[in-house]
């Protein structure tokens, strides 16, 4: 148990990336505890490169789908590295989001470059209360909240927001989700 379990808040209870890891299923970067120049070139391969493209847009990436590029296993090294790739690839959107908006702010004290899109998830207003504030401090062109698994009615300032992604859990052991709270 613990951080390496990635559960940090009630968002967490249900996750999906957690039962695909639980099964054993797909590489994540909770496989790249060595950081080691070859797991880092497999990372790029596995879940930086090779971008979606949006309908008549540019590609975009979600960083990290499966976990959290911020998550406490994952080197400082290893995350400036990162963001030197995405520097490198301005013809792609870098989207990141985390549950730990604090070691961010901390990592990305300069800020980041425009095609890099900072998110944080706030589940709830707990969650809103205690990530946004940080996520607004650090200097980024385009910032997004996911309120997802949306748990509860979350009530937020948009200023220094961009986007927000809002919607419910899934699976057999899914939390009731209302249609009053989606925005």
């Amino acid at each position: 148990k613990g951080e390496r379990d990635c559960a940090v808040s009630p968002g967490c209870l249900n996750c999906y990336a957690g039962s695909i890891l639980r099964r054993g299923k797909p590489e994540t970067t909770s496989d790249y505890t060595t950081f080691d120049d070859v797991k880092l070139r497999k990372l790029w391969v596995t879940e930086f490169i090779g971008p979606f493209k949006r309908l008549g847009d540019r590609p975009m990436v979600f960083v990290c789908d499966m976990g959290d590029l911020f998550h406490s296993f994952v080197p400082d090294s290893f995350i400036a590295r990162a963001f030197e790739h995405f520097a490198d690839r301005p013809d792609v959107d870098w989207q990141i989001l985390t549950k730990r908006p604090e070691r961010m702010a901390r990592l990305l004290a300069e800020g980041v470059p425009d095609n890099c899109w900072l998110g944080v998830t706030a589940e709830n207003q707990a969650m809103a209360n205690l990530r946004i504030p940080i996520l607004a401090s650090i200097k980024a062109a385009v910032r997004f909240v996911s309120v997802e698994p949306c748990l509860e009615a979350v009530q937020f300032s948009m200023d220094g927001i961009s986007w927000v992604i809002c919607g419910g859990e899934s699976g057999p052991n899914r939390r009731p989700f209302r249609k009053p709270w989606a925005f």
